[in-house]
């Protein structure tokens, strides 16, 4: 549970506790425009580019991948059958860009109710409130209690959540153009993290960190909430191996 002490080092600070918590997370549903890019095996991905950057034929293909010109002829066949290339007089050449048009989408993301923002974080290592009390977590406060509205919820963040494997369908690269509206789902879940208690020589002064999914976040997370006061957070002494 403890992690390294020298990632999270902080000069003329030592790391005196580390507490296991959890940060309230709302799930919720994302209508989107986005386009969508499907990576193509090699040979296509290839024989896609020449024709790009001017007609070209079977043979040239062939030569220039070092392969049997019937292992191109293949991939030739699966791009025209998708339409994104022509094929004339043996001349291999783009019909139409290899992106998408944009289109509707949905996904499934995570929000912190403790900083109030969209997060990339798994929600498959969401657990639930039951969990959180059973390990004796200590959990977060919610910053606001509303529900969350698409204001709260920009383009740019989704662009980042959407980014991960988990968001969306494995194989898909995902632009996110414009999100349109956002939906949650029911059951607030938890998300779990750890604070870091930081402290100097003279045990006077608090600092604290909270890492999720290994990454450490800003500090203005934790003092935003009130810091070590109210989360009820005090120094202690040095725990072997943390300091």
């Amino acid at each position: 549970m403890t992690p390294p002490s020298d990632s999270y080092a902080r000069p003329g600070w030592d790391l005196v506790k580390v507490v296991a918590a959890a940060v309230p997370v709302t799930r919720f549903s994302a209508e989107i425009i986005a386009r969508e890019r499907r990576p193509l095996p090699p040979v296509d991905d290839f024989v896609l580019r020449r024709a790009a950057s001017g007609g070209t034929t079977v043979g040239e293909l062939a030569a220039a991948l070092h392969l049997p010109e019937a292992v191109v002829a293949d991939a030739v066949a699966a791009q025209l059958s998708a339409g994104t290339i022509s094929y004339r007089h043996g001349v291999i050449e783009q019909a139409t860009p290899r992106d998408a048009a944009p289109a509707e989408a949905g996904i499934l993301l995570l929000f912190d109710r403790s900083s109030w923002r969209v997060t990339p974080w798994a929600d498959a290592r969401t657990i639930s409130r039951a969990d959180a009390q059973r390990d004796d977590l200590l959990v977060l406060p919610e910053s606001r209690a509303d529900a969350i509205s698409l204001a709260d919820v920009p383009t740019e963040a989704v662009k980042i959540a959407a980014a991960t494997a988990e968001a969306v369908d494995a194989g898909v690269e995902r632009e996110v153009l414009l999100v349109k509206a956002v939906r949650e789902r029911a059951g607030k879940r938890l998300m779990p993290a750890q604070v870091l208690v930081y402290a100097d020589q003279e045990r006077e002064n608090v600092q604290l960190g909270l890492v999720v999914e290994g990454e450490l976040l800003d500090d203005s997370v934790l003092l935003d909430l009130g810091g070590a006061e109210r989360l009820g957070i005090e120094p202690g002494p040095i725990q072997p191996g943390t300091a």
